[in-house]
C-alpha cells in the first residue's frame, strides 16, 4: 500500500471570542418551502439506578427523520443548579447558529437532567449517575432515534459540574466517544484529596463531597474519579482511542477552576496526549463571556466530527477501508479502476522519489510489482490502525493512514507501524485517489523549523508570482512530476517536465491579467507536517484588480503538497479547491 510511519496534524484554536448576536430561532431559518425547522423533545426514563424519573431533554435537527441516515449525537451535561431546560435555553441558539454557519453538522443534541450529582455513580450505591448516563441514556436515544452507534458517533461536553462530568467520563471510557468538549470544568488542582487546598473547596461543602464520595470521603475513590488523575494514569488509553479532547476555563473564574485546568493542560502535555486548551483571558465562571466560549466549543466538535463535511467523511473512510480490502485481496486491476484515478502521482519518503502512473495499466503494473516485493519479505496482509480525513471544499479529501504490514505468524514487517498520506477527489463515480505520499518520522524540536521553512518557500513563491516570474517559479519553486487540479476544472494533469510547468504559467499569468489582475495576496496558510520531508499547505488568497478590488470569487483555496530535496522544499502538487456544497 503506498501509506505512512507516523503523523499528528496539530489541532490549534484561531478562533477569537465572538458574541452570537441574537441567538437565531429556528421557525425563522426554514420559511418559504425550505427544511423543516429543527424541534424539541422530551424524554423521559424509568430507571433503578437513581431516585425517581429522569427527564431529557432533545433537539433533532432541520429535516430529521429517524431510520434515516444514522446521526451522531451530542451528549451535553448541565451545570450544577440546572436541568434539561438549559438545551432550550442556552444551548439550542448556539447549535443552530452553528448549523446556520455550517460549523457544526447535522447530529442529535440531548440534555438530561442530573440534579447535584456531579455524574457521578456516588460511593455508597444509592445513586449511580454515571451508569445512568452510559447504559440507559445513550442507548435510549440510540435506539428512539437510529443513531450512530460507533465511537466517532457519540460526542460529549458539558458546562462547570457538566465539563467535569464529561472530562471524567471520556477518560475513564475513551472508547466510548469521538471527543470531549468542557466549559470551565469544575476540578480541583491536585492528584489526591489530601492535597486539595482550603481556596480549591471553598465552593464545595464537605456534605456535597461526601454524599457524592463517601463519609468519610473515600480518598481512593475519589481519586479513581478525578479527571487530572485520570488523565494522568490512563494517558496510554486516551492516546490508543485518539480521543479529541477540548476544554477551557476563564482566567478570572471566581472559583478558582483555572488551576484544575491548568493541572489538566500540563498533565495531558507532559503525557504527550493531543488536546486543545484555552485560557479565556478576563473570563469569569459565568458571565457574557460565556455565550461565545460555548459557540467555541461547538465549533471545535464540529470541526473534528467532520464539520458539515462528516457524510463526505464517512464515504471517504468507507473507500479507503475497501481499498484495504483489495489490497489483502492482491486486486491489483480493481485497485487502478476503482480505487485509483489516473494519473496518479506517488512520493516514496524512503527514497526521495515522486513518480507519476500516467495511465489505468500504468497504476495496475504498479500495483502488481508492489505485491511480489513485499511478498518476498513475508508480506500476507495489512492492518489499519487509524485514519485522519480532512475534506477540502465539494470534491477534494486528504487522509492520514496508520497501518502495518503482517506476516503470516501475524508480526509485522518493520517498521511497526506506516503512515501514508492519501489525496481523494469525487467523481460521479465516487471517491477516487489520485496520489500516495509516504510518511517519515519528525521530532517535536522539528516541527516549528519545518513549518517555518515551507512558509518562507510559500512567501517567495507568492512575491515571484506578483512578479510574473513564470521560469523562476518553475525551476526553483516546483518539481517535476507536478500534479496540477485547476480552480473549477474536475479534472488532474500531470507536467512533466520544467518547460511543461513554466509553459503552465506563461498561460495563466495571460489570463488571469486579461481579467484585470495586478497581484495576489495571502489571507493564511494552514500548514500540516507530514514527515521531515513531506508538507501539505492549505493557502487561502486572493487575486486583486488594480484598484484592489478581488477578482471574483474573493478568496479562494488552494492546496500543495511540498516535499524536501537536497535544494530544499518544493511543491509536487498544486490542488484548487472547489467551494463547498451549499
Amino acid at each position: 500500500m503506498k501509506h505512512k510511519n507516523q503523523i499528528q496534524w496539530a489541532s490549534v484554536t484561531l478562533a477569537a471570542a465572538m458574541l452570537l448576536a441574537g441567538g437565531c430561532q429556528s421557525s425563522g431559518h426554514w420559511r418559504n418551502g425550505g427544511p423543516t425547522p429543527s424541534r424539541l423533545e422530551a424524554v423521559t426514563l424509568d430507571t433503578e439506578l437513581v431516585p425517581g424519573s429522569v427527564d431529557v431533554a432533545v433537539l433533532l435537527p432541520p429535516g430529521f427523520e429517524p431510520g434515516s441516515t444514522p446521526h451522531t449525537l451530542l451528549l451535553w451535561l448541565h451545570g450544577g443548579p440546572d436541568d434539561s431546560s438549559y438545551l432550550s435555553r442556552e444551548l439550542r441558539p448556539i447549535i443552530e447558529a452553528a448549523w446556520k454557519r455550517k460549523e457544526l453538522p447535522p447530529l442529535v443534541v440531548a440534555v438530561p437532567s442530573a440534579r447535584r450529582s456531579f455524574y457521578m455513580d456516588y460511593q455508597d450505591g444509592t445513586e449511580k449517575w454515571e451508569s445512568l448516563i452510559l447504559e440507559e441514556v445513550i442507548l435510549t436515544l440510540r435506539k428512539k432515534y437510529g443513531l450512530r452507534k460507533d465511537k466517532g458517533g457519540t460526542l460529549i461536553g458539558g458546562y462547570s459540574m457538566g465539563g467535569m462530568g464529561s472530562l471524567r467520563m471520556a477518560f475513564k471510557h475513551p472508547k466510548r466517544f469521538g471527543a470531549v468538549a468542557a466549559i470551565a470544568p469544575a476540578i480541583e488542582p491536585a492528584y489526591q484529596f489530601k492535597d486539595i487546598q482550603p481556596r480549591d473547596r471553598e465552593y464545595r461543602t464537605d456534605a456535597i463531597f461526601e454524599r457524592t464520595y463517601g463519609k468519610p470521603v473515600d480518598h481512593d475513590f475519589w481519586q479513581a474519579n478525578h479527571p487530572p488523575t485520570l488523565a494522568r494514569d490512563r494517558a496510554a488509553q486516551i492516546k490508543d482511542s485518539k480521543l479529541k479532547v477540548y476544554f477551557e476555563v476563564g482566567d478570572a473564574d471566581e472559583l478558582g477552576l483555572f488551576r484544575g485546568g491548568e493541572l489538566l493542560h500540563d498533565t495531558l502535555l507532559q503525557k504527550n496526549v493531543s488536546h486543545e486548551y484555552r485560557l479565556v483571558h478576563g473570563a469569569k465562571h459565568e458571565d457574557e463571556s460565556l455565550p461565545a466560549r460555548l459557540a467555541d466549543a461547538v465549533r471545535f466538535l464540529g470541526r473534528v466530527s467532520g464539520g458539515v463535511d462528516a457524510q463526505a467523511a464517512r464515504e471517504v473512510e468507507a473507500h479507503m477501508e475497501r481499498y484495504v480490502k483489495l489490497f489483502n485481496n492482491e486486486q491489483a486491476e480493481v485497485i487502478a479502476g476503482g480505487i485509483y484515478l489516473a494519473p496518479v502521482l506517488t512520493w516514496e519518503s524512503h527514497g526521495k522519489k515522486q513518480y507519476a502512473d500516467i495511465t489505468e495499466k500504468d497504476v495496475s503494473e504498479d500495483f502488481d510489482s508492489s505485491f511480489k516485493m513485499m511478498k518476498v519479505n513475508g508480506w500476507k496482509q495489512s492492518v489499519i490502525h487509524g485514519m485522519d480525513i480532512r475534506i477540502g471544499g465539494k470534491d477534494l479529501a486528504f487522509v492520514d493512514m496508520s497501518f502495518s504490514r503482517l506476516m503470516a505468524d501475524g508480526k509485522p514487517i518493520p517498521p511497526v507501524q506506516r503512515t501514508w498520506s492519501y489525496v481523494l477527489v469525487k467523481r460521479e463515480s465516487g471517491w477516487r485517489i489520485i496520489s500516495a505520499h509516504g510518511q517519515s518520522d519528525v521530532g517535536k524540536s522539528q516541527l516549528l523549523q519545518i513549518r517555518e521553512a515551507v512558509k518562507s518557500h510559500m512567501d517567495r513563491y507568492v512575491a515571484l508570482f506578483n512578479d510574473e516570474q513564470a521560469e523562476v517559479i518553475a525551476k526553483e519553486i516546483y518539481l517535476p512530476p507536478l500534479q496540477i487540479r485547476k480552480f473549477g476544472d474536475e479534472s488532474h494533469a500531470i507536467a512533466a517536465t520544467t518547460e511543461e510547468i513554466h509553459e503552465q504559467f506563461r498561460s495563466m499569468f495571460a489570463k488571469i491579467k486579461a481579467k484585470g489582475w495586478k497581484r495576489s495576496v495571502v489571507h493564511g496558510m494552514d500548514i500540516h507536517v507530514g514527515g521531515e520531508d513531506l508538507a501539505f499547505i492549505d493557502m487561502r488568497f486572493s487575486r486583486l484588480t488594480g484598484d484592489g478590488k478581488p477578482i471574483p470569487p474573493a478568496q479562494r483555496i488552494a492546496s500543495y503538497v511540498l516535499v524536501k530535496r537536497s535544494s530544499g522544499w518544493r511543491i509536487i502538487s498544486v490542488l484548487g479547491q472547489a467551494p463547498p456544497a451549499n
